[in-house]
């Protein structure tokens, strides 16, 4: 029985890696009427991402006013910082932030299957020349990116290579654009959730993303369970 004869799976929530409840990918899938079926329209699965909004707001919680070093940090991250990354953004059209402008994520590896499975609703079998390590980027608007890539892990011998996401900006080639979205980024206010569409095309080459992590995280796995019998 394939994927699409069994009931679809309407949503997903993920949990960051980071194990906060604020920090969610939420997986939405609308399956296609009959109407929609005959008329070929693309089945979209909508990617939203949650992240804490500090950005909305000059001063800090209360909380925060108890703790100097949270204070002065809080300051720190969503106002001077900004203002460097705005200044860097318009200096650099190719400006890429580590760790993302306004939040990034990692999958954790138990969530993987779950992640393929709901995107396998939309396309059909990944092949052998799917399955590769190149980054994907899906386009919010005309101001944010969102860059799905493979990272490894310095730290974790037997699951080294991770599935995540960071949020950029568009790079822009006119200077007058990166000038009007680097101002609109230090002044400007965040939802605290943003909304991404993955096309059928984006899903089959996110899903070979997540073979190519499963498939060497088991090799590596495996070459860790050697080394470790050896040594014993």
């Amino acid at each position: 029985m394939s994927m699409r004869d069994v009931e679809p799976l309407k949503e997903l929530y993920i949990g960051c890696e980071c194990m906060d409840l604020d920090h969610v990918a939420h997986l939405v899938y609308f399956p296609p009427t009959e109407k929609e079926k005959e008329d070929g329209e693309e089945e979209i699965i909508f990617f939203r991402i949650k992240f804490k909004n500090y950005f909305n707001r000059f001063f800090p919680p209360i909380r925060y006013f108890y703790d100097k070093s949270s204070w002065e940090d809080y300051f720190y991250h969503n106002h001077f910082r900004k203002v460097i990354i705005g200044i860097k953004s318009i200096f650099d059209k190719e400006y890429v932030r580590m760790g993302g402008i306004l939040s990034c994520f990692d999958f954790q590896n138990k969530d993987l299957s779950k992640l393929d499975i709901f995107l396998s609703q939309i396309t059909e079998k990944i092949e052998e020349k799917d399955v590769d390590n190149q980054s994907l980027a899906l386009l919010d608007n005309e101001r944010w990116l969102v860059y799905f890539s493979i990272d490894k892990q310095f730290n974790d011998d037997k699951f080294p290579y991770q599935l995540g996401w960071d949020q950029q900006f568009v790079p822009f080639r006119n200077i007058f654009g990166r000038i009007k979205y680097a101002l609109k980024y230090i002044f400007g206010k965040y939802n605290e959730e943003q909304e991404f569409e993955i096309t059928k095309s984006e899903a089959r080459k996110l899903r070979g993303m997540i073979k190519w992590v499963q498939d060497t995280n088991c090799r590596e796995e495996l070459e860790w369970q050697l080394k470790k019998s050896n040594k014993e």
